[in-house]
């Protein structure tokens, strides 16, 4: 799943009007985290993450900001 976030004063009834393909938008976040995390050889996660974010931003003119949120789970 994917979300969005922006500071605006858009309004949701106010997104049609963008002419955003947010569908397309969505796909493409979704490759490139698959494809960079797969493939990126990095010592670090940081760095890796680092990559797909400004891969994101890079592709998508619309983006302009990406966070990835991973949890640091301890058994």
């Amino acid at each position: 799943d994917s979300t969005g976030d922006w500071s605006s004063d858009v309004c949701s009834s106010d997104l049609p009007s963008l002419g955003i393909n947010f569908d397309q938008i969505s796909k493409s976040v979704e490759t490139t985290t698959l494809e960079v995390f797969a493939s990126h050889n990095s010592a670090s996660v940081q760095a890796t993450l680092y990559h797909m974010c400004e891969k994101i931003i890079k592709d998508n003119k619309e983006v302009g900001e990406v966070t990835y949120k991973l949890p640091n789970k301890v058994r």
